[in-house]
């Protein structure tokens, strides 16, 4: 399984990156800290599934996954995206707008915690 870290805070993307590394053995782990790098990412690696922040510089999350859902729509993604949103952002209205796109499985809120992991290991 091919999984994409997508979040600004290194703290982050390094406690997903080694409970990850614990949990599910042979996974292939990348990482970028914005929207930017992470669509070069995603198009050069093709992860099975993106764990995404929505708040980050210079490209956010909702950014991105727009561009990741046009793509597929238009036919240069063979298949279709599959996002895990794991943020601090506490909108509501924003939240549910989110969670409704069609590359979200769901939304997770910060801080990231044991029952944070143990509950990527049901949804991966």
């Amino acid at each position: 399984m091919k999984i994409l870290i997508v979040d600004d805070e290194i703290t982050a993307r390094t406690i997903l990156r080694n409970h990850l590394e614990q949990s599910i053995p042979g996974c292939e782990l990348f990482e970028a800290a914005n929207g930017t790098e992470a669509i070069f990412r995603y198009l050069k690696y093709k992860p099975d599934v993106v764990l995404l922040d929505l708040i980050m510089p210079v490209v956010d999350g909702e950014t991105f996954l727009a561009i990741i859902e046009d793509a597929f729509q238009k036919g240069f993604l063979k298949k279709a995206p599959k996002v895990i949103v794991i943020t601090s952002f506490d909108d509501p209205g924003k939240l549910l707008e989110v969670s409704g796109r069609p590359s979200v499985e769901t939304v997770i809120p910060k801080p990231i915690t044991h029952a944070t992991i143990e509950r990527l290991k049901t949804l991966l």
